[in-house]
């Protein structure tokens, strides 16, 4: 389970780090005419409508689906107040989520951290690894 979660940790940061490069690129560049934007938008789109994405970007795309308002307005803070407000809380509770997220994956990796010295210490009969050199060689360690 630890793996699977730290495996799905870095597969969300690295999603995250793309869309911040191409957010980056995007700022640069108008590429809302590409067939790759437009794809990329059906896909978020789709994502916000099912409600995957949570209720709020839902909500806010049902009020894009109704021409009320666009994306881009969204994102660069020209739209409704209440819109903008939505959409501010929406990336911090995702951003909470992957605290959370992070916090769980560290506390798992110290658990099976400790899980595997347990392990270990059962395995050589609870003696410290120097203990056991010291009675298989009969030398002391500071001694050749």
């Amino acid at each position: 389970m630890t793996a699977e979660l730290r495996a799905s940790v870095a597969e969300v940061r690295r999603t995250s780090q793309e869309a911040r490069t191409a957010i980056r690129g995007v700022a640069r560049a108008d590429v809302t005419g590409t067939v790759e934007y437009r794809r990329l938008e059906r896909e978020v789109a789709e994502s916000f409508r099912s409600g995957r994405s949570g209720p709020v970007a839902r909500a806010l795309q049902e009020r894009v689906d109704r021409g009320e308002l666009t994306w881009r307005q969204i994102r660069v803070g020209t739209a409704d107040p209440a819109a903008t407000r939505l959409y501010q809380e929406n990336q911090s509770a995702f951003l909470d989520e992957m605290a959370r997220v992070k916090r769980d994956v560290d506390e798992a990796d110290v658990a099976a951290e400790r899980a595997a010295a347990e392990r270990r210490r059962e395995r050589d009969g609870g003696e410290q690894p120097m203990t056991i050199l010291k009675k298989r060689t009969g030398r002391r360690k500071d001694r050749p």
